[in-house]
């Protein structure tokens, strides 16, 4: 490996540093055409996030989704492979076997008389 100099240095992380910003706003533009292929985005994330899957793989995938910025970082994710593989995505949505994910609502305490009068 070469030493370079300050300068170089400064020069090759500059170059680096716009190929990075250059490859977010590709990546941020696809996610708004995605987005914007739906009427209400925020509708399809919570679809995918308050419905049972099918798929083994999909229950796996459940475990770790703890919100619905999971459950919607993972819908991107699913869309993003859709448009690597637009045939396969096809088939899924004629056939209706696109997974979902399922959220385990927490369970509400019961409050009584005592409680209102202590936070009053």
């Amino acid at each position: 490996m070469e030493e370079i100099n300050f300068n170089e240095y400064m020069e090759k992380s500059s170059f680096m540093l716009e190929k990075y910003r250059n490859n977010l706003d590709h990546l941020r533009r696809i996610i708004h055409n995605i987005e914007k292929s739906f009427f209400l985005p925020i509708e399809m994330v919570e679809y995918f996030y308050s419905n049972k899957s099918e798929y083994y793989t999909w229950l796996q995938t459940q475990d770790s989704i703890i919100s619905l910025e999971d459950a919607y970082n993972e819908l991107v994710g699913s869309m993003l492979d859709a448009i690597a593989a637009p045939d396969d995505f096809n088939y899924f949505l004629k056939d209706q076997r696109i997974p979902v994910l399922q959220v385990i609502e927490p369970e509400e305490e019961e409050s009584t008389e005592n409680d209102e009068e202590l936070t009053v």
